[in-house]
């Protein structure tokens, strides 16, 4: 549901429209998106359809309706979509971060998640009982709907590998004296499973989150409200094991491009057609079967890990030096080294707004 707000905000703020969210499609019954945030407007709160027709929209309506965003927008021709940056702030986020369009898609997750009073008073409570203490690392464990879907199953201690890399690192220009993780996870085994195995960490996490993320009452009430709060600890950590809060990361401590690793694919995964290609640095000339050919300035395609009958198709970064791709000017697809290749930023006209 964050995703297709955050995918409506950006539509409005592309095309200089007022976004009112509905209840429609809300599957978090008996709760609406401003039991727990705050309303996108004071003012613009209800929806004026008298101008709008449903069944033949154009982008010219005064009003229009959005409608199962995620789906339409793996096919959209809209330039504006991620990872596109607004060209009016191009020029400043790249000098100063390190992944421009994870800052300005944050800045809207941001802008969305703007808790209610008694939310964030339940944010401060939980961050007392688990007595949240900076530096520490968070990880969040799926092992529910997103599996074979989305993610493959990881153990805890693939999850541990890169916790404990980041302190080995961290311990060498400071004096650590409490190693400190924070479990955001649908798996309640989780919780005892981590202390039995790494004693000497200290481990929290929000009270009952694991219970009410599981499939039976993740659409809860309750569910819903521990799932904001396992977020906002999530991108109060230092380093995170996950990429659900890349972009909301890059609110919380500047340039946070490199505080962040995930064990599936790639760390920004708004849809599954984002607009991602690089642009390659040196030419490269395929050696075997399965490698891709391009020359100088090609651009080359890049996609999030797809699944197909439970096992994981070949697509995007695979962390071993080699990215899989496709060469638009080709068409071919295949392996090549990461190296010879950058991130292409796409600048888009969205409007100034002085």
């Amino acid at each position: 549901m964050l995703h297709e707000a955050t995918m409506c905000l950006l539509t409005a703020y592309a095309t200089h429209r007022t976004l009112v969210l509905t209840a429609n499609g809300w599957k978090f019954a008996p709760s609406t998106w401003d039991t727990f945030m705050m309303p996108l407007s004071s003012t613009c709160t209800t929806n004026d359809t008298r101008d709008m027709h449903p069944k033949n929209q154009t982008a010219s309506d005064r009003v229009v309706e959005l409608k199962t965003l995620i789906g339409e927008w793996n096919h959209s021709p809209a330039k504006f979509r991620p990872l596109a940056i607004p060209a009016d702030l191009a020029k400043r986020l790249k000098a100063f971060h390190g992944d421009p369009p994870a800052w300005w898609v944050g800045q809207l997750v941001s802008f969305l998640l703007r808790p209610q009073p008694h939310l964030q008073q339940t944010i401060q409570t939980q961050g007392e009982k688990m007595k949240f203490k900076r530096p520490i690392v968070g990880i969040q464990i799926r092992r529910t709907d997103k599996i074979n879907n989305e993610a493959a199953l990881h153990s805890l201690e693939e999850y541990m590998k890169h916790v404990e890399e980041y302190y080995d690192l961290r311990q060498q220009h400071e004096d650590i004296k409490e190693r400190r993780v924070f479990v955001a996870t649908d798996d309640p085994s989780v919780t005892t499973e981590f202390p039995k195995k790494y004693p000497h960490y200290n481990i929290s996490w929000v009270e009952g989150s694991a219970n009410t993320a599981s499939m039976k009452s993740r659409f809860s009430k309750d569910g819903l409200s521990t799932v904001i709060v396992d977020l906002h600890f999530l991108s109060m950590c230092d380093f995170v094991i996950c990429r659900a809060v890349y972009e909301l990361l890059q609110t919380r401590h500047g340039d946070a491009s490199m505080k962040v690793y995930s064990l599936d694919s790639s760390v920004y995964y708004l849809t599954y057609y984002d607009i991602h290609y690089l642009r390659a640095v040196s030419n490269h000339e395929a050696r075997f079967v399965g490698e891709l050919s391009f020359q100088v300035g090609d651009y080359i395609d890049i996609e999030s890990y797809l699944f197909s009958d439970k096992s994981r198709v070949l697509a995007g970064n695979l962390r071993n030096g080699s990215t899989f791709g496709i060469n638009r000017r080709t068409g071919k697809r295949g392996l090549f080294p990461s190296y010879k290749a950058v991130d292409e930023i796409v600048e888009e006209n969205m409007g100034a707004y002085d």
